[in-house]
């Protein structure tokens, strides 16, 4: 990708710590790259504000710690959703997933899972031993769908382009509130401000709303760049979240100990 200039100038000067930013450098920029993203990170706090901290609560640390999940309640969690990393390395982090935090949900409670495409068949063959083992049941298949002439993503060796991203959906128990649509409808564009792997924060404000209710608790252990958070907060939730570490990304939201724990 080409920059401008002046864009030349700033991302190299971010590179070597010679400009005046005021953000806290949660990562090391060690690259490029890392410059590109801190940039992208300030415009997107430029354009959209800083989340409170008391608004999404965020906690530090791997979510495969028994620690971590016991900052969570036993049975006050509606809902988890999660955008889990693509690709068959992954899925190894479905079963502490289940295993921590299946006990975290309501009777009526569910989880969502966005995976790849590319690791369907891989990501049923993991989940489906797992079920009865933590007390899940299978709710359903969801699917976000890029309408006509929309973006397409082809990020797999066999070069297909996919223009729909699947959503599993996991529930506590046959306990349903209502019936709900299986397709969410894209507008077609990408959003990409701050992180390469961002999702788009309409598309989780639809799942959260089809699955829950207003004053429900809604939780990512794998919060990334955020959006469950900012679609739950959106749509009027209470959400917090849990991010590997401070390190790992830029994180658009500032971490803090109080996981789990709703505003009043």
């Amino acid at each position: 990708m080409k920059h401008e200039p002046e864009e030349q100038v700033k991302i190299v000067k971010r590179y070597l710590g010679a400009d005046d930013s005021a953000l806290p450098m949660h990562q090391p920029i060690k690259s490029v790259s890392d410059a590109i993203k801190s940039l992208k990170h300030e415009a997107h706090i430029g354009k959209h504000g800083i989340l409170p901290d008391t608004d999404f609560p965020m906690a530090c640390g791997d979510f495969t710690s028994p620690a971590m999940a016991e900052l969570l309640a036993d049975h006050s969690v509606s809902f988890i959703a999660t955008d889990i990393p693509y690709g068959k390395d992954s899925l190894h982090l479905i079963e502490p997933l289940f295993k921590l935090y299946a006990p975290k949900l309501k009777e009526d409670g569910h989880i969502a899972i966005m995976y790849g495409q590319d690791s369907l068949p891989e990501f049923w063959n993991t989940v489906t031993p797992l079920l009865t083992n933590y007390g899940l049941v299978i709710r359903g298949q969801m699917i976000v769908l890029t309408p006509p002439g929309g973006n397409g993503s082809c990020k797999n060796a066999g070069l297909m382009i996919h223009h729909w991203k699947p959503i599993a959906l996991f529930a506590k128990s046959h306990i349903y509130k209502h019936a709900i649509n299986d397709t969410i409808y894209g507008d077609g564009t990408n959003e990409k401000e701050y992180y390469e792997w961002q999702q788009k924060v309409q598309d989780f404000v639809e799942l959260i709303e089809r699955t829950t209710e207003p004053s429900d608790l809604v939780v990512d252990v794998m919060a990334g760049s955020g959006t469950t958070g900012i679609a739950a907060l959106k749509a009027g939730y209470c959400s917090c979240g849990a991010k590997a570490s401070a390190t790992r990304r830029l994180p658009s939201l500032s971490p803090r100990s109080d996981f789990g724990k709703p505003r009043a």
